[in-house]
């Protein structure tokens, strides 16, 4: 998997963050929803892959950022120039932090890498020029973010 993510033909990564709660879960395979929560987990488990050099960052800049970004239709995201929405994640290559479950922020309140804290963390999100995570916990205002449709169909 990390040789396909590394060199192709993955060509872009990211999670569909089902935040079902274990309560959820636990209804049987016909009954539980969907899923796994990934939101909080995909970029620190690739900056792993960085860390263990399975991967380059500027392959993960690609994944997760420039080809989603054009995928979409998002010509003001994925990239840092002139007119983009300067859209940052700041990370710490060092930074370590377990992914228990209590750790987990969204609805989920579980992650299914619980037992992994991987090497590679965010540590700042900027959002159209303002701060809006911090420290693995989210700071910006409810209600600031806007819905972008997106050109892929």
């Amino acid at each position: 998997m990390w040789r396909r993510i590394a060199d192709g033909p993955v060509n872009h990564v990211s999670s569909d963050h089902a935040p079902s709660t274990r309560r959820h879960k636990d209804k049987g395979i016909w009954q539980a929803p969907f899923g796994l929560p990934g939101v909080e987990s995909t970029l620190p488990l690739l900056l792993e892959g960085v860390a263990a050099g399975r991967l380059s960052l500027e392959r993960v800049v690609q994944l997760v950022c420039e080809a989603p970004a054009r995928l979409y239709g998002f010509s003001r995201k994925g990239a840092i120039r002139p007119g983009a929405d300067a859209d940052l994640v700041l990370v710490d290559l060092n930074a370590r932090r377990s992914l228990a479950d209590e750790a987990i922020v969204s609805k989920a309140g579980w992650s299914p890498y619980a037992d992994i804290a991987p090497r590679g963390l965010p540590v700042m999100t900027v959002a159209r020029g303002r701060i809006v995570a911090e420290g693995g916990r989210p700071t910006g205002e409810p209600g600031w973010g806007r819905f972008l449709p997106g050109a892929a169909g």
